[in-house]
């Protein structure tokens, strides 16, 4: 398959790919995140955790994460997903109207992604401290799952509809704006191990000199093989894979296209399945 058709077929297959998770299980980013809210509150309290479905989606997707690495932040997130679809919108507008609309420097991003995890330590402070309802008034998330459930929120979440406006317009300047600055879930998968099989690793002796398509086109401004400290931050688009001219690109030690149509439907399929039909 030449390049430019494989990437037509990355492209679409992943937008379909989003589409059916954002259609078919749109709260499971709240879900886990709900967990999380409830572990720390449960610590507090100094009460049992209880197995519920909420702690069961973010044990599943923990468990994913470190077998495929980040493949629920770059296909199935609906968070996600609509960060992607925000930016394409804005990117589209801006080259028709010609005014481009200046984004964040690379190194300052490399510096603002460790906000979220300022944003995970103050949510389980306060959910420790006895004030998750607050945390959930207060989410930005909480109002976008009442609103793609058909829900109008209340009064109450007047904070968290400004903010998830604030958000969006950020959506549109920056791509992944929400996962790499201020997602807590996206700060826990980043820490999280990852076997070879969820990790991507680049052979720079096939690379084209001066090439760095996939440094460019990385959502995450992330250079494979430059810093381990920063390889949880990959959300395992394959972008990169799909973009690479020369194939250098592979999941972990092995030779294996991760960005394949077959894998990826796989990888989707189970994750739909369980997150869907078991939990």
């Amino acid at each position: 398959m030449d390049r430019v058709k494989k990437k037509k077929v990355y492209d679409l297959l992943r937008l379909a790919v989003q589409i059916v998770f954002f259609i078919v299980f749109p709260s499971a980013f709240a879900s886990a995140f709900t967990s999380v809210k409830e572990i720390f509150a449960a610590f507090s309290k100094g009460a049992e955790l209880s197995w519920t479905p909420f702690v069961k989606t973010a044990v599943f997707l923990l468990a994913f994460t470190i077998i495929f690495g980040r493949f629920f932040c770059g296909y199935a997130c609906a968070f996600g997903s609509l960060g992607d679809w925000v930016y394409k919108v804005s990117a589209f507008i801006q080259k028709k109207t010609g005014k481009k609309i200046p984004g964040i420097p690379k190194q300052a991003v490399k510096y603002m992604q460790c906000l979220k995890y300022l944003v995970l330590s103050a949510v389980i402070l306060f959910c420790y401290l006895g004030h998750s309802s607050d945390v959930n008034q207060n989410s930005p998330w909480t109002v976008f799952s009442m609103l793609i459930s058909g829900k109008l929120p209340g009064q109450e979440y007047i904070a968290a509809g400004i903010l998830l406006i604030l958000i969006i317009v950020g959506m549109a300047v920056q791509e992944r704006f929400f996962c790499q600055f201020l997602c807590p879930m996206g700060a826990i998968f980043s820490l999280l191990p990852v076997l070879p099989t969820g990790q991507l690793v680049r052979d720079t002796e096939k690379c084209i000199h001066g090439c760095s398509i996939c440094e460019r086109g990385c959502p995450v401004a992330l250079k494979l093989n430059e810093n381990d400290m920063r390889d949880g931050e990959c959300i395992r688009c394959n972008k990169c894979i799909a973009y690479c001219p020369r194939g250098s690109i592979t999941a972990g030690h092995m030779t294996f296209d991760a960005a394949s149509p077959v894998l990826v439907v796989i990888q989707a399929a189970a994750l739909l399945i369980v997150l869907k039909f078991v939990i």
